[in-house]
């Protein structure tokens, strides 16, 4: 206990560089919502007619993005929800920050790492 007590500062880093390794997976779980793959993606769109939405801004979704995929800007997202709305109940990919706007709309949202 004594080295625990001397040395506070390892154990602190130890516990952030946990956090920062496990905190996204358990921020996961706790939102219900799935995180897939590239395959498992491409398997949705082409066996469920799934529905890729892509929240990029404008200007990168024109540099490049996924073919099919619908682009509502991020920023845009909350006061758009009714663009979405007609595709709910189909799974889309994002990141992070939109999941409770997706989630109060009660859609099957998924994360990819794409």
């Amino acid at each position: 206990m004594e080295f625990v007590i001397d040395n506070w500062y390892l154990f602190a880093a130890l516990v952030f560089i946990l956090f920062m390794l496990f905190g996204n997976t358990i921020s996961l779980a706790m939102s219900g919502i799935k995180s897939i793959n590239a395959p498992e993606a491409v398997q949705m769109v082409n066996r469920n007619d799934a529905v890729m939405l892509d929240v990029c801004e404008v200007n990168e979704y024109q540099q490049g993005h996924i073919p099919g995929t619908i682009n509502i800007p991020l920023s845009t997202l909350a006061s758009r929800y009714g663009e979405v709305e007609k595709y709910k109940g189909q799974a889309g990919g994002g990141g992070l920050p939109q999941r409770p706007a997706l989630r109060q709309g009660g859609d099957d949202a998924a994360e990819t790492g794409i």
